[in-house]
């Protein structure tokens, strides 16, 4: 599955979601959770695990932060290791995501 926006681009595989682009900046939380519906859903038909690809996202703003920070919640809450994928330059990914791998021993940040 893909979705296409003028600024992003989230493609769903099987063992893990691909967001690139320039920005994703919705209005709120609660507009990233539809958005990510299909990452949910992915998540919880993978047995062991799954993976956000964020290295080719330019910028998320902080509902979007949140939203990330949803997902690694439910995938503790499901007992899956979460693999995130992160480019080292990019400031926003090195500082904010890395520090969301407090929410779950089961995050693997990995930095590209």
């Amino acid at each position: 599955m893909k979705i296409s926006h003028d600024d992003y681009t989230i493609e769903i595989l099987p063992e893990k979601a691909v967001l690139s682009g320039k920005e994703i900046r919705l209005q709120s939380v609660m507009a990233y959770e539809k958005l990510f519906e299909p990452i949910f859903r992915a998540l919880e038909m993978t047995p062991e695990g799954y993976g956000l690809d964020l290295q080719n996202l330019e910028f998320l703003n902080s509902s979007g932060v949140t939203a990330i920070a949803r997902i690694i919640l439910e995938a503790r809450k499901q007992g899956k290791l979460l693999t995130m994928e992160i480019k080292g330059t990019n400031p926003w990914q090195k500082k904010t995501i890395v520090s969301l791998e407090k929410l779950y021993n089961k995050v693997k940040i990995v930095t590209l």
